[in-house]
């Protein structure tokens, strides 16, 4: 029973071995987000954590690769082995990116006890759409609010109803506000979904910026709130910063504002488009909801978009 006891401690010590030097790669960020949505710029920084069991262990050397599919099966991109430490605000040097794509992304790190391993979390970034004119949402143009509808009690929420002719492959909503505003599609509240199936929304969009200048604008994957025929898209917006209390006047009296632009491929991979504000009269829908008002203090929503 001796000899069995021995090699069954033997066994148990190499299985502990091997288990302590599992190296993992984790955590892996673009510009500091996890799958961010709308990147702008050219050059993102990649990130990524090294997690092992053993002490001691350091990073030498890395490889990094962009594919346009997530089985990795189209690389755009390859770095090729780079000997390096670095694991934090790696650029891809070379790298030239498509508006309105969507980029996977793995790496695969070697460290100093000649272990290697790639990662495994399924890790992608969506470019935005990486234009310098003034009006990014090229052909789109803003809508506002009538002058009566504006000097009501309600917040303008604006809507229209349009047609795909086929099954969609993917879909990207692009929208900016003069105001505080929230967009819905086919009655769902448009959010950026998680690889877990969380939705997590955004509050008071745009932000706040020197209206004079610059205006920041939003980037949605909405492929699963679309489908092939008949589709409605809204919005509501409420003054904010834009003509709030808290604006005071500084940017003068214009009415709120909304505009959009909706880029979608269908499965055939044909794209259409649709500049939801460039719009001939009477065929968006302004009228007024339940929202009194929205700032940082924010009333709640008791009506939806259908």
């Amino acid at each position: 029973m001796e000899p069995m006891r021995v090699s069954f401690i033997l066994s148990l010590m190499l299985a502990c071995s091997v288990q302590a030097s599992a190296l993992r790669v984790e955590h892996l960020r673009v510009q500091s987000r996890m799958n961010p949505q709308g990147i702008d710029e050219k050059s993102p920084l990649f990130s990524w954590q090294l997690k092992s069991d053993e002490r001691g262990v350091v990073q030498t050397a890395y490889q990094l690769a962009l594919t346009t599919d997530a089985e990795g099966g189209n690389t755009v991109w390859d770095s090729g082995p780079v000997a390096s430490a670095a694991s934090v605000g790696v650029t891809a040097k070379g790298l030239q990116l498509q508006a309105s794509t969507r980029y996977f992304w793995h790496v695969t790190v070697w460290d100093n006890k000649g272990n290697a391993a790639s990662s495994t979390e399924t890790a992608y970034f969506d470019t935005g759409l990486m234009s310098t004119a003034r009006n990014p949402l090229s052909l789109a143009i803003w809508i506002q609010a009538s002058e009566e509808s504006a000097q009501s009690q309600g917040a303008p929420m604006f809507r229209k109803v349009f047609s795909l002719a086929k099954p969609v492959r993917e879909a990207k909503l692009y929208t900016s506000g003069l105001g505080i505003y929230d967009v819905f599609i086919n009655g769902q509240r448009v959010g950026h979904l998680q690889p877990d199936g969380r939705v997590v929304y955004e509050e008071l969009k745009p932000g706040w910026t020197d209206y004079r200048y610059r205006v920041f604008y939003a980037s949605h994957d909405v492929t699963t709130l679309l489908a092939e025929g008949a589709n409605a898209i809204g919005a509501v917006v409420t003054p904010g910063w834009w003509s709030g209390a808290i604006a005071r006047g500084v940017y003068g009296d214009a009415p709120l504002g909304f505009i959009a632009k909706l880029l979608v491929r269908y499965e055939d991979n044909m794209q259409a488009s649709d500049h939801h504000s460039q719009l001939p009269k009477g065929i968006y829908i302004v009228s007024q909801g339940s929202v009194a008002d929205g700032g940082i203090s924010a009333r709640k929503i008791l009506s939806r978009f259908r």
